[in-house]
């Protein structure tokens, strides 16, 4: 479906260049009663050391190279709040976004195996981010 609507944009916008192709995948899992962030996803950033403090909410963000490849992962883990008063759960954002600036050609072939590959890399990054509680509720296993 990407394929589609790139090529409607080619023909509309007829661009001399492309300078960043990417494929983002933005998921939020309620985090009903008595859930918590941990409970879901691997690698929460840790409380500080020396308080007695828990967590409400955080935000993170890494960013890495993928070795021997072209392409950068940009993971951002997130505590959203209830959005309305009827809405006491909060939820937990996981934002996974793969991307290169490195495009040889406009052409169908290499834009369909860079957005293969990069879809590959969004869904082994996710799936190896959730607990094994979270890949039985979402049915699925690590890749």
């Amino acid at each position: 479906e990407a394929m589609r609507f790139w090529e409607v944009f080619v023909e509309l916008a007829e661009p001399p260049v492309i300078q960043r192709l990417g494929v983002r995948f933005i998921n939020r899992i309620r985090l009903g009663e008595g859930s918590k962030a941990g409970d879901f996803l691997r690698g929460i950033p840790a409380p500080v050391e020396g308080m007695e403090v828990s967590s409400e909410s955080f935000l993170h963000q890494n960013t890495f190279k993928v070795p021997g490849q072209p392409y950068h992962i940009n993971w951002v883990r997130t505590i959203q709040p209830p959005q309305l008063k009827q809405l006491e759960e909060k939820g937990l954002i996981v934002d996974i976004d793969v991307w290169t600036t490195e495009i040889a050609s406009l052409n169908r072939s290499e834009l369909g195996q860079r957005l293969a590959d990069m879809r590959k890399l969004k869904n082994k990054m996710f799936f190896n981010c959730m607990t094994e509680h979270a890949l039985r509720l979402f049915g699925k296993q690590r890749i």
